[in-house]
This record gives C-alpha cells, structure tokens and sequence, in this order.
C-alpha cells in the first residue's frame, strides 16, 4: 500500500504519538529539574527523543496543509493560531503571575529588570529568554523558567520554509526538492565537522539546528513522494533495526534522517485499537510540552526536600496534564476553531474587490 492512500485517512495515530513524545520530553526533563543534570540511562538512547518525533510528525502534516491549501493568508492563521495563543498565555502567567509571587527580587525591581521585558517578549519568538529575575535562583537547575520555548522558533522557521517552498513550486518538484535535500546533507557534514557545530541559530547549537531541521525536511519528504512511497511492514522493521543499529555510532543522524520519519508515519497510519481514537477529547500535547517544564521547576522550588524522585514526577505529571487540558479547552480549542474562517474571502467581502476591479 502505497503512503498516498493513507493520508486521507481520519483514524491515524498522530495524537497519540504527539501525547507519547510530549510526555517523553516531560520525563526527560525531570532529571535535569530535579538534580540539575541530565537522564544518564542507557536505554533512553533506543527511545527516539519525543522532540525529534514532533518535528518529524510537524514536517509532514505541514506540507500536507500547504499542498491542501496552497494559500499564503490561510496557512499562516492556521500556524498562527496553533502556536501563538497558548504561548502567549504561559509566557504572561509567568512573568505577570507566578514570577512576582516567588522572585527573591523586591517588585519594583522586578517589573523593571532589563530579563523581565526580554521574557515577555517571548510571545514573539524572538530571541528566546529563559530567565526572569530572580526566580528560580537556587533550584538544581538554577534561573531557567522554562526550557522548552527554545524549540518554537526553530518549528515556526521551518513552518515557513515549507511555505516558501511551496510559493516557489518546489514541493511539487520532487528532483528540485531532493537536490536541496542532498546539498544540504553535504553541508551538514562540513557542519558537524567544522567550527560551526558550537555556533548557536536560534538558541540552540548548529548540530541540533540542522539536526531538527533535517528531520522535518525529510519527512515534508516522504509527503511530497507519498505516490510512491510503499508503507510496507518489512520496511519498517528494517527502518527499526537500521536505527537502533546506528545508535552511538558516528553516522546515527545520517541515518535517523532517513529511518525515523518512515518508522513515525508508518506508525501513525497503523491499525492500533483505541490509540487511533485518542485525540477524540483533545490534543494536550502542545500544552504538555509549553507547561511541562515551568511545572517541574515550580514543583521542585515549592517541595524540592519533601518529595523523592518518583512521587516529584506523578506530582508533575498530573499537574502538567491538568493543566494541558484546560489549555486545550479554554485557549487551543477555541483559537482552532478560528482557522475555518476564510480571511482571503472576508477582505474581498469587506473591500468589494471583484467590483471595483470590475
């Protein structure tokens, strides 16, 4: 069967795997909240990292939306509206809520701190601030209120490169699109053995910039050839077993760019009882990963010498997902349902633009 014949399909199982990663970049970042360092456990090496899973699954559904509706306005409220509210509500509850209630700092000196206006700014995605004054100062993972904003520009850049694409008529030129794919895997390579790989683009090393970004690319990819990609099962076990083969070896992202987005959607488009209907209460994935960390933060510096490790992570847990779930209803939800309205059309309605050309 070929990849095409499945995208249409509404019983897949992308938001159970956008659930599973949001909680496996929760659980990673436990340890590091916790002791202040991070997970050191063999076995996580064989777990695909929760967010190379969000942007192998972003990559594809992304340039399914564009290739759907090829509309410049449209596909931006649609990005917009995904990204932005939520972020904005957990970036103001931060700086305005729960960072003058634990600061060390008196308020006036807080709200005027040159760090406070630079967090609030991360409503924009530009250039990401983890810190607000003196918040957080003594937890074992000193000054960093929330550790998973780094990823949003880098997803929101890569959400337009897809429409850049897409206006240049690349993404329905699969030889064009396959060469930029190769040049830039010949770069990386100068990338990952040259100076650039200690070099920071948008907050995080040039490694995992053009980590992440390669996997997106590839699996925006395998959407584009989805007419002659064969979802086979025998592919997928030779997918896995080329993966794992490749962990802690000198060409695991070379080859994880080639295998993971294959095993991912392969996965999302299985027969699996009762995970292909997970998403018919909600996806509290984007509210799991934007919360999870300000959650364990917050936990530790409230209960650091009253909670071992495990209870410190059934606390987070449920706290975090309780809060994911009210963000899906009263900010996600709501905002989601916006995306339906044709802004295109509205102006032409608001301006009379076909009769005044006419």
């Amino acid at each position: 069967m070929f990849l095409s014949e499945l995208t249409d399909k509404k019983d897949n199982n992308f938001d159970f795997l956008r659930f599973l990663s949001a909680c496996n970049v929760l659980f990673c970042h436990s340890s590091l909240a916790f002791y202040g360092i991070g997970l050191s456990v063999a076995c996580i090496d064989y777990i695909p990292a929760g967010l190379d899973v969000f942007f192998v699954i972003s990559g594809f559904l992304i340039t399914k939306s564009w290739v759907n509706e090829p509309r410049v306005i449209n596909f931006l409220k649609k990005r917009i509206l995904r990204i932005f509210p939520a972020l904005i509500v957990v970036v103001l509850f931060s700086a305005f809520i729960l960072g003058p209630l634990i600061t060390n700092l008196p308020l006036d000196e807080y709200f005027s701190s040159e760090d406070f206006f630079k967090y609030v700014r991360n409503v924009c995605l530009y250039k990401i601030c983890h810190i607000l004054p003196g918040v957080f100062v003594n937890n074992p993972y000193p000054n960093v209120v929330n550790g998973s904003l780094w990823s949003l520009p880098l997803e929101f850049l890569l959400y337009l490169i897809v429409m850049v694409f897409g206006l240049l008529k690349l993404l329905n030129k699969t030889k064009t699109f396959l060469w930029i794919l190769l040049i830039s895997l010949i770069f990386l390579f100068h990338v990952f053995i040259g100076d650039w790989i200690d070099k920071t683009f948008l907050l995080c090393s040039g490694q995992k910039f053009f980590k992440m970004a390669m996997l997106f690319l590839m699996s925006s990819f395998l959407y584009i050839k989805r007419d002659s990609i064969e979802m086979s099962f025998n592919f997928f076990i030779l997918a896995v077993l080329l993966w794992i083969c490749s962990v802690n070896t000198d060409v695991f992202y070379f080859i994880q760019w080639f295998t993971l987005p294959y095993i991912i959607i392969y996965i999302a488009y299985a027969k699996i009882p009762v995970i292909n209907h997970w998403g018919k209460y909600g996806d509290f994935s984007y509210g799991i990963y934007i919360w999870g960390f300000l959650v364990q933060q917050t936990v530790v510096f409230l209960f650091k010498d009253k909670l071992n490790f495990l209870p410190y992570n059934i606390v987070v847990f449920f706290i975090t997902l309780f809060i994911a779930i009210c963000s899906y209803h009263f900010v996600e939800k709501p905002m989601l349902k916006l995306k339906n309205i044709d802004i295109c059309l509205k102006v032409k309605k608001l301006f009379n633009i076909k009769n005044f050309w006419q």
